[in-house]
């Protein structure tokens, strides 16, 4: 088992194309920012709910928990020193966006380890080719499927459990359901966008 995981994920170490590949991921987890951000913008003025105050960000409550108190901590606890209220909250976009290019570069290398069948990645016993398509990337509806794939997981693993165990966001009991759907919709943008930018961005370099 540890041979196969080990002749499986090892060729991206060695290939001359892995900074792409992370530039790719990097990119397409910034648009999705962005398009978390559109998404809840379109959620408020359908629902009437209004954005938080000051930050230039449109976000779910929970999602603005997350990145104000991760701004705190980091300026806190990193550079030693208290910010004050405007400061966090441009704190606060500047982890969305930050944590949103490292999450695509992480999740860029992951899928060019793992082979596409089918729309979905698999592993491949060693010494499997791997279709060009797949290394180069391609859009089309199986990215849709594993980008929805990728939101959702991120949103249950961090937003819903990771966050509230770090203490940088409420346990979601502390939030309505409808915060809780604007949180889960933000998520699904977020990475069926870092997906498709990341295919696009691949197939050019």
């Amino acid at each position: 088992m540890k041979l196969l995981a080990f002749r499986t994920f090892r060729p991206l170490a060695e290939r001359k194309d892995a900074g792409k590949a992370v530039l790719a991921g990097m990119a397409g987890g910034l648009a999705g920012a962005w398009a978390m951000n559109c998404f809840s913008a379109a959620w408020e003025r359908s629902t009437g709910q209004s954005p938080p105050p000051h930050s230039g960000m449109h976000a779910s409550r929970q999602e603005w928990d997350t990145t104000l108190n991760t701004a705190t901590v980091v300026a806190r606890y990193v550079l030693h020193r208290r910010l004050r209220e405007q400061q966090r909250e441009r704190g606060a976009v500047a982890v969305h966006y930050a944590v949103a290019a490292s999450m695509g570069a992480g999740y860029a290398v992951l899928r060019e380890l793992l082979p596409n069948t089918g729309g979905w990645p698999t592993l491949v016993a060693p010494g499997g080719a791997r279709p060009e398509r797949q290394r180069r990337g391609a859009t089309g509806w199986g990215s849709v499927s594993v980008g929805a794939a990728f939101g959702a997981a991120l949103w249950l693993g961090a937003q819903e459990i990771g966050m509230p165990l770090l203490h940088l966001s409420g346990w979601p009991r502390q939030y309505s359901l409808l915060e809780q759907a604007q949180s889960f919709g933000e998520h699904l943008a977020y990475g069926v966008t870092t997906e498709l930018v990341r295919c696009a961005v691949r197939a050019m370099v």
